[in-house]
This record gives structure tokens, C-alpha cells and sequence, in this order.
């Protein structure tokens, strides 16, 4: 989930090969938003697949080589970009046409020629709506001392992303991460220490995790889950390495009868290539079996199951 900036320009992308039609969207909405444009798909997905996807697409339905119905199906059924409305562009009108729209997910369309009117008032509906679903998304979704995403917003989308995975063939896998020895810092140190060092945790492993798709998330006391898409085992137990590394780095909790003592974790890696009769839960218990083994062998370990 990104983070939120109330005061900065939403973004709007184009997605047209009429040039003509591009600057005209460009002259009538450059001054309240962001715009980028593409010509093709390949362009299309390279805008939309940034760290800093588009709040609103506008999509010409009528592409020389581009069926606009095609791309915005995948739109819809691709987590990362399922919830950005779809504006379409067309020149011609009618109740078949309307509905054949909403059906293929667009949220709204625009006429041709542009009524100037019309264009801003639409997108800026459809850019506000986008605007205070995220601030929903923010308080509803983020967990209130580390601002990751929280079990809630994590359940969503590790559902989502095990559907994309199922219908795909594709390899998905999690990493179950649990602080060791918690309460016993917690005893030692106070609650406050140990609130300080979740938030140092949470900024170092996200720092860590840093593909796009990739969702780190809180998702209990001590918790963290990581889901990794397209992910096999050996990627998994790479990223597992890499989290472990980043809170060794942080080094010491404080300091007990003039010992230091650092803070470790023990994590359970888990990975499947999903199918349509398979239960999404069974990921989660074998994430969750390896993260117990792990446990149960001190501390800074690592464990893995594939299923």
C-alpha cells in the first residue's frame, strides 16, 4: 500500500495512439493532475507497473492492435492494479455499447468529440472517489505502530494473489517472521523499548523486501507474513537471508546487567504452485509449521516446506 499524500497532484495515464486526442486530455486536465501517456501496451504496462502506479486510466477502446477490452480484463484481474478506474474513451454510443463497458470493468466512459465540461467533471469524480477510498484504505488496512499492512489488508491480498496464482500455474510463496524470545524483552526492556524496536524491524525488513508485488505485513504481536508472487523456494529462502541480515544489522536492544543483548528472529518459509481445487490455508499452515520448527531451535533460524 502506498503511501498517501493528500496535497500532491493525482496521476493520469493515457493509454492512446491518436496523438491528436492525447494533447487535447493533456491541454484539459494538466493543470489539477499528473499525465503520462503511452501508445501501446507494452508501454501501457510499463507506466502502470511503477512503484507509483496511475490513480485514474483513461483507455481508448478502439487501439490499432490493442483490443481495449482484453487489457482492461487484465486490469481487473491483477492485484496490484485491480482497484485503478478505467475511464474508456469511444466515439460511439449506445445501450449495447454502454453495457458491453461496465461489464468489461470500466468505471465510466468519455464521448468523441470531448465536451471540456464533461471530461473534467468525470475524471475529477472518479480521481476524488480513488482519493478517499485510500484514505479508507489507510486506517482501515495499516497497522497502527509499524504502518505495514495488517492482517486484514494482508488476508485480501494474499486471496487475491493466490487466485492470479492458481489461474496461472504460477509458483507462490510465503515467509512467516516471529521475534524471539518477545515477551522476555518485553519484561526486560518495557513495552515502549519494545515498540521501538517492532517499528525498526518493520522499516528494515520492508527496506529488504522491495519488489513491487512482494506485501510485507503485521500480522500478529509479533508477527510479520510476506507473501512473494511468482516466487519459487530458493527465491524465498534468499529474501529469508536477506531479513535476517537486516535485523542483525540493528544490533543491540539495550543493555542488562552490562551485557548487550541483540534481538533475533526465526522464520518459516513456505511454497506451492497453487491449483484451483487446492486450499489457499494450506500455504499459511506450512509457513506456520516451518516457523514453529524454527522456534523450537533457538534463534535466527530458518525453516522451509514445500507442498
Amino acid at each position: 500500500m502506498r503511501k498517501l499524500d493528500m496535497d500532491q497532484k493525482q496521476s493520469v495515464l493515457i493509454i492512446d495512439d491518436n496523438q491528436q486526442d492525447v494533447n487535447s486530455l493533456k491541454k484539459l486536465l494538466r493543470k489539477e493532475y499528473r499525465i503520462r501517456s503511452a501508445n501501446t501496451v507494452e508501454k501501457a504496462f510499463k507506466a502502470i507497473g511503477t512503484r507509483n502506479p496511475p490513480d485514474l486510466i483513461l483507455l481508448n477502446s478502439l487501439m490499432a492492435g490493442m483490443d481495449g477490452s482484453e487489457l482492461c480484463k487484465k486490469l481487473r484481474s491483477t492485484p496490484k492494479t485491480w482497484n485503478i478506474p478505467v475511464i474508456f474513451i469511444t466515439s460511439e454510443f449506445s445501450e449495447d455499447e454502454e453495457s458491453r463497458l461496465f461489464k468489461m470493468g470500466a468505471a465510466d466512459y468519455l464521448l468523441k468529440p470531448y465536451n471540456p465540461l464533461t471530461v473534467a467533471a468525470r475524471v475529477r469524480t472518479h480521481a476524488e472517489i480513488k482519493k478517499y477510498r485510500e484514505c479508507l484504505e489507510v486506517s482501515y488496512y495499516r497497522d497502527g505502530l509499524t504502518a505495514l499492512p495488517n492482517n486484514r489488508r494482508f488476508e485480501e491480498y494474499y486471496d487475491s494473489v493466490w487466485s492470479f496464482a492458481a489461474r496461472e500455474s504460477l509458483p507462490l510463496s510465503l515467509i512467516k517472521v516471529s521475534i524471539a524470545d518477545f515477551d522476555w524483552y518485553i519484561d526486560n526492556y518495557g513495552q515502549q523499548a519494545m515498540d521501538d524496536c517492532l517499528m525498526a524491524i518493520a522499516n528494515n525488513l520492508s527496506h529488504a523486501a522491495r519488489r513491487k508485488t512482494d506485501m510485507l505485513a503485521r500480522t500478529g504481536r509479533e508477527e510479520f507474513t510476506c507473501v512473494l508472487p511468482n516466487t519459487r523456494i530458493d527465491g524465498a529462502i534468499v529474501l529469508a537471508e536477506a531479513f535476517r541480515a537486516s535485523v542483525s544489522s540493528l544490533g543491540i536492544l539495550g543493555s542488562s546487567n552490562d551485557t548487550d543483548v541483540s534481538i533475533g528472529i526465526n522464520q518459516g518459509v513456505a511454497t506451492t504452485i497453487p491449483t484451483n481445487d487446492m486450499l489457499s490455508k494450506k500455504l499459511l499452515e506450512a509457513a506456520e509449521e516451518a516457523l514453529k520448527k524454527s522456534i523450537s531451535e533457538g534463534s535466527n533460524q530458518i525453516n522451509c516446506k514445500s507442498i
